[in-house]
């Protein structure tokens, strides 16, 4: 792993349908030396797979939420995770470290379907259930690996759960495309259309579409960052003010430092969520300290350790 391979992973995490020849022209590479460096990053697993990142507010309905789990030792965790993914509403999972041993992610399209949520995990996890906290994901702030690879990179700004003014509805075709375009982001339109029965040009045509219509928000790559030598933290935030002006500055601080890939808004016990890469305890702890001297008003903050990805997924 070099710096060419860092730059690589910097233009393709969330470019993964663009065309390599101009991706390498990007970075002033030729594209045969780009596609073997790929390939090689897909073969040691650094890059896991390529997905659709879709806005999961098609549906005006639609809510996002997380849960903490803290569990008893499971003796059957695998089958747990089994029935977990196969739950539709599911749509990301990890191992913790610390007081909790799971946060997972999911949504739902009725107010009811919260409460069926909470059941089936109550159902799943019987007795190894010790506790459990509902938080509400009031708005998406970053959801970006950008600036990781490359701080000249400025990161992103696609988000999941972006409320569209005019909803547009899925017809059955549009859904087989976006679940093709889910398990594999960078499949051709050609070999798409021989999966649901259309032209190339008519698949083409119709993912346009889902982008125009704020269905489709990018393509991601999905990346190891445990290979990479990263660790990542989940950090929860309580602020004792919440002005306009903390606002502003901590969007500000988000979107400045490149270690903090995932960031929300929260309803519940904590205010905000934010999801750190670094690559040492030390950078943790600096990154912490900076977080407290910047923002003295902070009430609260409550680290949990990512041990690892469980699950990242959404269904149709």
């Amino acid at each position: 792993m070099d710096s060419i391979d860092l730059k690589i992973l910097g233009v393709i995490v969330e470019n993964a349908r663009v065309p390599h020849k101009k991706l390498a022209k990007k970075l002033l590479v030729s594209r045969e030396v780009f596609d073997y460096r790929i390939r090689k990053l897909e073969e040691s697993n650094v890059i896991l797979g390529y997905q659709a990142r879709l806005n999961l507010r098609h549906n005006s309905y639609t809510q996002p939420y997380l849960v903490l789990l803290q569990t008893t030792t499971l003796q059957n965790e695998e089958q747990i995770l089994r029935l977990i993914k196969k739950n539709e509403k599911t749509l990301y999972m990890e191992r913790l470290g610390g007081v909790y041993n799971y946060l997972l992610s999911f949504f739902s399209n009725k107010p009811f379907e919260l409460s069926q949520y909470i059941d089936f995990l109550d159902e799943s996890f019987g007795e190894s259930k010790l506790s459990l906290t509902v938080f509400i994901i009031l708005e998406e702030i970053k959801d970006s690996q950008e600036a990781l690879f490359n701080e000249e990179l400025f990161s992103s700004t696609l988000r999941s759960f972006e409320l569209i003014e005019v909803q547009f509805s899925l017809g059955t075709i549009d859904k087989k495309i976006l679940q093709i375009l889910l398990e594999n982001g960078t499949k051709s339109s050609s070999r798409i259309a021989n999966d649901v029965g259309l032209s190339a040009v008519a698949v083409r045509n119709r993912i346009k579409n889902l982008e125009k219509h704020g269905i489709i928000v990018g393509f991601r790559t999905l990346i190891d960052l445990f290979l990479l030598g990263f660790q990542l933290s989940n950090i929860f935030l309580k602020l004792n003010a919440n002005s306009e002006g903390i606002k502003k500055k901590l969007r500000s601080f988000i979107y400045t430092h490149a270690e903090i890939i995932y960031a929300a808004k929260l309803g519940g016990e904590f205010d905000y969520l934010f999801s750190v890469a670094n690559r040492s305890n030390k950078e943790l702890g600096e990154f912490l300290t900076l977080l407290s001297t910047t923002f003295p008003s902070l009430k609260g903050l409550h680290i949990l350790p990512v041990f690892e990805t469980l699950l990242h997924q959404y269904k149709f």
